[in-house]
């Protein structure tokens, strides 16, 4: 069996290798050959029709498809001019000089001033540096003191320390730090405002921050941080604090006067300070009863008093010599050997002479020696010749 195409314009059977449809003459698909068996035998009329229901369906298709390209076109357009409206509403709000900013001139202009103005800030310069000085004498001196700082003399004392600088940020761009002001609310909270220049334009960060002494420590909490009129949110805060350093160098040495105190209070265009007198801290008790005696300084000599020197013993008497009887010639003695002098420290030896045997000297008990003793005599010697013994 032959195939044919179908020609999708009529309906029409074509033989295979045409190109032109033999009653309509248009272009044949020759997608759609197909055999003479697979057409059932239809008629042109519903051959026609078949063709022209695939028709719709692909032209419904074709439209809804065209249809969600657009829509997804429109929303693609929303979502890119609602973000280059918002970067621009943001480069407006940063851009734009905040609302309800004080006015003040920075100290490095101080040559343009008017003599009011430069006489006004030295008087309120010399007000804040007084209240700063009498604190530190109270609590040198442990002493009570409450003062307080207004708006204007706080100001007077910070502009005098602060030093314009220029920082140059990635791109080139350079950006210069002018000056600050602070300025106290009502409720309990201070604003800082730090002036800067880059593109000739004045641009501001503004802190809101609540200070609070507790147990010797100083708690800071930033509330808003704004560029402008822009605020930042409170997940940036931290990237945000890097321009206080310019303030850090100026309110670091006057912390330790602040962790001094015991109450500081913010009440409208006032900063109040105050302490109290701190009792010492109690003496630790002894564990082992009464206090002890301190011990010497150290490198001190230790004196030890002298032992007194002991009296020698006095010698035994011998037995007593008849009256009638004539006292005999004894040997001769040995000298008596002299004592050595003795240390400084220890009291010298007294020598004693030995008692002769039947010595009339020896008849009687020999007196105490006194308390302190003679210095050692030597005895002489005696003579080596026997003596004359009478005869009975």
């Amino acid at each position: 069996m032959s195939n044919i195409i179908i020609c999708q314009n009529c309906g029409g059977e074509n033989d295979l290798g045409r190109k032109y449809c033999t009653e309509c003459n248009e272009k044949l698909d020759l997608s759609s050959v197909q055999s003479k068996a697979a057409s059932g035998g239809l008629s042109k009329t519903e051959i026609r029709k078949k063709i022209s229901l695939g028709n719709k369906a692909a032209k419904t298709t074709s439209s809804s498809i065209a249809l969600k390209t657009v829509a997804i076109q429109f929303l693609l357009l929303v979502l890119v001019l609602g973000g280059l409206g918002l970067i621009g509403y943001t480069v407006f709000l940063a851009y734009k000089k905040p609302s309800g900013m004080p006015v003040w001139r920075p100290y490095a202009d101080y040559k343009n001033w008017t003599d009011q103005e430069q006489l006004k800030c030295e008087i309120d310069f010399e007000g804040a540096n007084r209240a700063k000085l009498d604190l530190e004498d109270a609590l040198l001196n442990n002493m009570d003191y409450a003062g307080s700082v207004n708006e204007e003399q706080a100001n007077a004392w910070l502009s005098r320390y602060i030093q314009p600088s220029t920082k140059t940020l990635p791109g080139g761009i350079k950006v210069k730090f002018d000056s600050a002001y602070v300025k106290f609310l009502d409720d309990g909270t201070y604003k800082v405002f730090l002036k800067y220049v880059a593109f000739d334009h004045p641009f501001y960060m503004t802190y809101r921050i609540s200070a609070n002494l507790d147990s010797g420590a100083l708690l800071v909490r930033y509330r808003s941080i704004k560029l402008n009129s822009l605020e930042i949110p409170k997940m940036l805060h931290d990237k945000a604090l890097g321009p206080l350093d310019n303030l850090e160098n100026i309110t670091k040495p006057n912390k330790k006067l602040i962790l001094g105190c015991n109450i500081l209070e913010i009440t409208e265009e006032k900063l109040t300070i105050k302490t109290a007198i701190k009792a010492p801290p109690p003496e630790a008790p002894t564990p082992d009863g009464p206090p002890q005696k301190p011990a010497p300084p150290k490198n001190t000599p230790v004196v030890t008093p002298a032992p007194t020197p002991a009296a020698p013993p006095a010698p035994a008497p011998g037995p007593p010599t008849p009256a009638s009887a004539t006292p005999a010639v004894s040997a001769p003695a040995a000298p008596a050997p002299v004592a050595a002098p003795a240390p400084a420290s220890a009291p010298a030896p007294v020598a004693v002479p030995m008692p002769i045997p039947n010595s009339p000297a020896t008849a009687a008990p020999a007196p105490a020696p006194p308390q302190t003793p003679p210095p050692p005599a030597i005895p002489a010697p005696v003579s080596s010749t026997p003596a004359a013994v009478p005869t009975p």
